[in-house]
């Protein structure tokens, strides 16, 4: 394998970084939309082209020879991947692909017409839609992802209740954070799961065969809700 193809492994930086991660998201996520806006620069540049190649033919110019061997674009299609090449990186700009003109020549309106159309049209709006498409994708991301952290931080993943409410139940000092590492742990219920999927079942006890049996009809009914061992301990009469 070429020792080029191993920079693709910095990529990777997508999985261990969250924040990249929800980068690439905001870009995949409204996929569809930015294919459709795809779809509109495609018809775009199509339909410039064909106006482009009949009126405008001898205007257009490669640093080189086109597609028929010839200096400029003579086909839809050559006008076409002219103006993909150079129209487009340079932010719609069009006269990237054309000879200069002055305001002598006889055309000189309808190019500035042409090229006018084609800057605001692409230059100004479709990229502006893909602007405002990929940073309301991010907001919207980033928002769900700060609720979600506040919702982890005070309320507890595993039974529902709110650091608020457990300080107003329990008053002999208990902390929050150790119930939520300790008693509440939502690694420690992974690794339980995990455990009872490996373990053989001729092996298991009577709530290990309960807690797998409600796992396989999706009821999680076994896991505790809105109480904890020190609610239920360490204030009894409430």
């Amino acid at each position: 394998v070429d020792s080029v193809h191993f920079s693709v492994m910095l990529l990777d930086v997508f999985n261990i970084v969250p924040i990249m991660g929800e980068i690439l998201k905001s870009i995949t996520v409204p996929g569809m939309k930015l294919f459709s806006v795809l779809y509109l620069f495609i018809m775009t540049m199509y339909i410039y082209a064909a106006f482009g190649l009949k009126y405008f033919e001898g205007d257009f110019h490669y640093d080189g020879m086109d597609d028929d061997g010839q200096d400029g674009c003579h086909s839809t299609m050559s006008c076409f991947w002219l103006i993909a090449y150079h129209g487009i990186p340079n932010g719609g700009y069009i006269e990237a692909s054309m000879v200069p003109q002055n305001n002598s020549e006889e055309n000189y309106i309808s190019r500035v017409v042409y090229s006018l159309t084609f800057f605001m049209w692409v230059g100004v709006v479709l990229f502006n839609v893909i602007t405002g498409l990929i940073v309301d994708s991010f907001t919207s991301l980033r928002a769900d992802s700060e609720e979600r952290e506040g919702i982890l931080k005070e309320e507890c993943f595993v039974c529902g209740l709110k650091e608020q409410t457990y300080d107003e139940l329990i008053d002999q000092g208990a902390s929050f954070a150790k119930h939520q590492t300790m008693e509440h742990d939502w690694w420690s219920y992974v690794l339980y799961l995990a455990y009872l999927r490996d373990k053989e079942p001729t092996l298991m006890d009577g709530l290990e065969s309960y807690v797998l049996d409600r796992l396989k009809v999706s009821d999680f009914d076994w896991v505790p809700r809105g109480t904890c061992h020190s609610i239920q301990y360490l204030v009894p009469n409430k």
